[in-house]
């Protein structure tokens, strides 16, 4: 398999980014492993050491590129500190990826996990409840084969005889990082061919009403508001949207900010989604994906969150106030441009 910088996604994304700072074109180099001693570029190919995890194949493709900036793009990163401040940083958030919360996962290397995707509850939940319904998208619980490896990304379609599947890679520990690799390529999977999962994603989060129900199901999925802020701000680096990372960041500063009353005693359910998962279970097969209700209501509340969306923007606010909600819902913004000032007035007027 001929691998290249776009095989890994999180690289790709901060390298094009970096790149359209610096005014220059982003090359998509070859990847090639070898038994070398270190990192390096060569006859116009990056060269990297076999046997270790992605997160090194990462860093080290991040670093070899800073580095040979001058000769791949033709713009140099003439400060070595301002190389090393941009290695300290991704190198630092490649870091957070590695375990969850600190602990580390003994895997065997060689061992390959045969799964669903209903086994990523956070995933799972977000796609049946709120991707499908809103896209009109075809659910499908696809296979999943997990398995530790240092050449491929967090996650990678593949396919078998046909039949689509997700390679999940176990070297990426933490599960809301892990999580939002992996519902990018699921929705590329159930999309159309062409379509995009990742302008989907950003559609959605330009919508408040959207935002507000997404953020809400991830607080049920994941016990710990860091952890949804991590799924936000690498959905953030994936989809490039300015949304995600302002989501994030207002997470991050809640978290900061959490008194007493977050605690196991005040909130019992927080960290039990094994119990949440089990009644949606138990339900699942009785309930099953019925939506004639959402296919009922989808006209009348789509044009409705259209219109609040559309006085949001006229008025530039980040959310309209319930009165608004209120006048908007019952066409009271809504005049007739054929009455005059007089006429309008009339209706109000007390003498």
């Amino acid at each position: 398999m001929a691998l290249r910088i776009s095989n890994y996604l999180l690289v790709t994304k901060a390298l094009q980014i970096l790149c359209k700072r610096l005014d220059c074109d982003f090359v998509d180099l070859p990847v090639v492993f070898e038994e070398a001693d270190s990192p390096s570029l060569r006859d116009g190919q990056i060269v990297l050491p076999k046997g270790k995890s992605v997160l090194d194949t990462m860093a080290s493709i991040y670093s070899v590129y800073i580095n040979a900036l001058g000769s791949v793009s033709g713009r140099n990163i003439g400060s070595m500190d301002a190389r090393y401040t941009l290695m300290r940083y991704f190198i630092s958030m490649l870091a957070d990826f590695k375990t969850q919360y600190g602990k580390s996962h003994e895997d065997d290397d060689n061992e390959v996990i045969n799964m669903k995707l209903d086994q990523f509850h956070a995933v799972w939940m977000l796609i049946k409840n709120v991707f499908c319904p809103y896209k009109g998208l075809k659910l499908q619980n696809i296979r999943i084969v997990a398995k530790k490896s240092h050449e491929l990304d967090a996650v990678v379609q593949a396919d078998n005889n046909g039949e689509p599947y997700l390679f999940v890679n176990l070297d990426i520990e933490k599960n809301s990082v892990r999580s939002a690799f992996l519902l990018v390529e699921a929705l590329r999977i159930m999309m159309k061919p062409g379509d995009s999962p990742e302008a989907l994603i950003r559609e959605m989060f330009s919508n408040f009403f959207m935002r507000e129900r997404i953020t809400d199901f991830l607080g049920l999925a994941f016990s710990e508001d860091e952890e949804v802020a991590n799924f936000l701000a690498v959905l953030s680096l994936i989809c490039q949207s300015k949304d995600l990372e302002e989501a994030s960041l207002g997470l991050r500063k809640m978290d900061k900010l959490k008194t007493a009353q977050s605690s196991s005693a005040a909130n019992p359910y927080a960290g039990n989604w094994w119990f949440l998962g089990l009644t949606e279970k138990m339900i699942d097969s009785v309930r099953g994906p019925d939506w004639s209700t959402t296919e009922s209501l989808k006209d009348f509340s789509k044009d409705l969150w259209e219109k609040v969306e559309s006085e949001r923007r006229a008025r530039g606010m980040s959310e309209l106030p319930f009165e608004l909600l209120l006048r908007v819902q019952s066409k009271e913004l809504v005049t007739s441009p054929n009455l005059t000032l007089q006429q309008l007035l009339s209706k109000t007027r007390v003498w």
